[in-house]
């Protein structure tokens, strides 16, 4: 899962991200860009690596979610709303703590 999962965030389709305006605060994404882009990049993930856990496609999802939402807050199009590679990598690192952590009876920690 980990390179599939690093391309994918790196891979992330701009056109899902940020579409949607936000009704009250436009230096944000709304809550239907957010729906759509988790929901997307969840569905990819699974469709190219189906022996992914579901847990780990869903942190990494969210983690990627957040970066995207922090670069549209902060002005930053890394091309317009994905991940920067130094994102992608932290949210690869994210997954595998979470990994760790579960194999060692200490998930949620």
């Amino acid at each position: 899962m980990t390179s599939t999962l690093l391309a994918l965030l790196l891979a992330s389709s701009p056109a899902t991200y940020g579409a949607q305006p936000n009704a009250f605060e436009p230096k944000e994404i709304s809550s239907e860009a957010i729906y759509v882009g988790m929901s997307a990049c969840i569905e990819r993930s699974i469709k190219e690596d189906p022996s992914s856990p579901l847990q780990e496609v869903i942190i990494a999802c969210g983690c990627l979610t957040d970066a995207i939402r922090l670069n549209t807050r902060n002005g930053l199009r890394q091309p317009a709303n994905s991940a920067t590679p130094e994102q992608a990598g932290k949210c690869l690192d994210v997954v595998k703590k979470t990994r760790a952590a579960r194999k060692t009876g200490k998930a949620g920690t």
